[in-house]
């Protein structure tokens, strides 16, 4: 099912939890032992203030979900992102706004965009084609970051809070 940038379906706090990997399921628990409405260590209710992430929070590219935060990755590991499959040279957006503190090729990632935001927060963008920032550029939500690559592209998005990844469904406005 196609995702649009910046919205996703809405699902209730069990259906989420009944969709997560069986392994992480306990991560979606609040300090209660009861789901946690925004994925976090918060009970029922939105985290406090000061851990609120970027205002505006959204998805870098319109395109097919086709791996989950917590999902078994090629190599072994656990997806710390959403991975979705745009079109081909679809453009990639920032995510919220902030600072561009890394834009580059980055190890297996390909070409990739690090931004931190207010807060602690930081989002990763992986994937690109073609890079339109440089390090230290400030940019809002929704500012063009590059391009997704041909054929097939896949563009993931990790959202992380003091460097712990989390999932960044549970924080798309």
């Amino acid at each position: 099912m196609p995702i649009s940038a910046g919205r996703l379906p809405r699902r209730s706090v069990s259906a989420r939890l009944a969709a997560a990997p069986a392994n992480n399921r306990a991560k979606n628990l609040g300090t209660n032992g009861r789901p946690a409405l925004r994925g976090g260590p918060f009970p029922l209710g939105a985290p406090p203030e000061a851990t609120r992430p970027p205002p505006g929070c959204q998805l870098p590219v319109a395109g097919r979900a086709i791996a989950g935060f917590g999902a078994p990755t090629e190599g072994g590991g656990i997806s710390q992102g959403l991975s979705l499959a745009p079109r081909d040279g679809a453009q990639v957006v920032a995510p919220a706004a902030g600072r561009v503190a890394f834009a580059g090729p980055y190890r297996g990632y390909g070409r990739i965009v690090i931004i931190e935001h207010d807060g602690g927060w930081t989002s990763l963008v992986t994937g690109l084609a073609r890079i339109d920032v440089r390090v230290g550029d400030q940019v809002v939500g929704g500012a063009p970051l590059g391009i997704a690559g041909a054929p097939r592209p896949t563009i993931t998005l990790e959202l992380r809070r003091e460097g712990q990844p989390v999932n960044p469904v549970d924080y798309l406005g």
